[in-house]
């Protein structure tokens, strides 16, 4: 079905309409986004005026070095929430336009990752309803402030995005020893079975917590509280919207584990595992979900009250997923895949990639490196740093 040529057709023109409509949506929304200049002295500091409740507004003085003038661009809470309502909508286009390229035998991406990037849509679908959820509670103003249920959506990116490195992880070392190509490579039933266990965890989690008071559900703390280390100031322990110390870990550990896929996406791109150059810029342009993490963390640290990073995140969460999907379409394009089928240039037998899987599906055993499919040691190390981030990211929070 994937290599019908007016499949193909089909699914780049859905992309393009839904693109088309999602901008005509934006532009119409009504926002209370104003600026005004004013003039001040040439040696005055930016000001950074940070909103003390959820209802009040965010202001940013932005210098001009040409006359001196500030930019004071005001946002309030509701016009921020109208901008996220079309861009996060409006982002899905690249990143299900990404998940088809990356389905593509053309792309040689690992099988795991590609259900590791699955898992990650997944998550972001399933974290539509958990905040909305979150803030009709009684008494709850930010998706932060229900930790357990921030914890839940938390653990699913951390396994989805865990997966994907690993896959990559894997795939690189095995061609780097010499080894024969490590299941998650190329099945997609080793990494999908230990997801679903992941997701299982969740879910089981989460029924676990809701179930300990289902009156006042909201207000559970994550593990009844018992996970969560002593620290000096013991004022910041319960400050609404204050992430727990084990919600913190996953968030440290996905951060790390975005870098470390980032590392071995580009090593993907040498001669001895693909020999497709245009890895390493696909690992470049994924750097941008890097700087989204950051302004996640950054957020996070001031409990989700900085209205301007709820207007951020969303730009460059749908920026970052055009720029991705247009880097998935270079790799893809590069090893021959056409939108009409076929492919316009075949690698040649015994050249990266596509020799290594050959050999392993000719293989009359069908014999592969016989490991465990997840990587327990890999896991531990990203958990145990992301843990002394987290502790550390206790005294941090404003």
């Amino acid at each position: 079905m994937f290599g019908n040529p007016r499949f193909n057709l089909t699914c780049c023109l859905l992309i393009l309409i839904s693109a088309l409509q999602y901008t005509h949506e934006f532009t119409a929304i009504p926002t209370s986004i104003r600026t005004s200049k004013r003039i001040v002295r040439k040696n005055t500091k930016t000001k950074y005026i940070a909103s003390k409740t959820f209802h009040e507004k965010i202001m940013i003085t932005i210098p001009n070095d040409h006359d001196h003038t500030f930019l004071s661009l005001a946002i309030d809470p509701a016009s921020a929430s109208a901008i996220a309502s079309k861009l996060y909508p409006a982002a899905m286009i690249g990143t299900i336009g990404e998940l088809y390229f990356r389905t593509r035998k053309e792309m040689e991406s690992p099988r795991g990752s590609v259900v590791g990037y699955t898992a990650q849509i997944i998550t972001i679908i399933l974290s539509i309803p958990m905040i909305a959820v979150a803030k009709n509670a009684p008494g709850v103003q930010s998706f932060l402030e229900v930790d357990w249920l921030h914890f839940i959506e938390t653990f699913l990116f951390w396994a989805s995005i865990h997966v994907q490195t690993m896959s990559f992880r894997q795939a690189v070392l095995a061609v780097e020893r010499k080894e024969p190509l490590p299941k998650s490579v190329i099945s997609y039933r080793p990494m999908a079975i230990n997801t679903i266990f992941l997701f299982l965890t969740a879910f089981i989690l989460a029924t676990a917590h809701y179930q300990y008071d289902a009156t006042t559900w909201q207000n559970t703390p994550l593990f009844g509280g018992y996970l969560t280390p002593p620290t000096p100031n013991e004022s910041i322990a319960h400050l609404p919207g204050e992430l727990s110390y084990t919600t913190w870990i996953f968030h440290w550990s996905m951060v790390i584990d975005y870098l470390v896929m980032l590392l071995y996406m580009w090593r993907w791109g040498d001669v001895d595992c693909t020999g497709n150059e245009k890895w390493k810029s696909f690992a470049l342009m994924n750097i941008l979900s890097c700087v989204i993490n950051g302004v996640v963390i950054i957020n996070h640290f001031h409990r989700d009250r900085l209205v301007v990073l709820k207007v951020i995140h969303p730009l460059l969460v749908f920026i970052g997923s055009i720029v991705t999907m247009v880097g998935s379409f270079a790799v893809a394009r590069a090893n021959g895949w056409s939108v009409f089928g076929g492919t316009d240039r075949m690698k040649t037998v015994g050249q990266g990639f596509s020799s290594l899987l050959l050999e392993a599906k000719e293989n009359s055993n069908g014999v592969v490196r016989t490991v465990k499919d997840w990587d327990n040691s890999y896991t531990l190390a990203s958990v145990l740093v992301g843990a002394v981030f987290s502790y550390f990211s206790l005294f941090l929070v404003a």
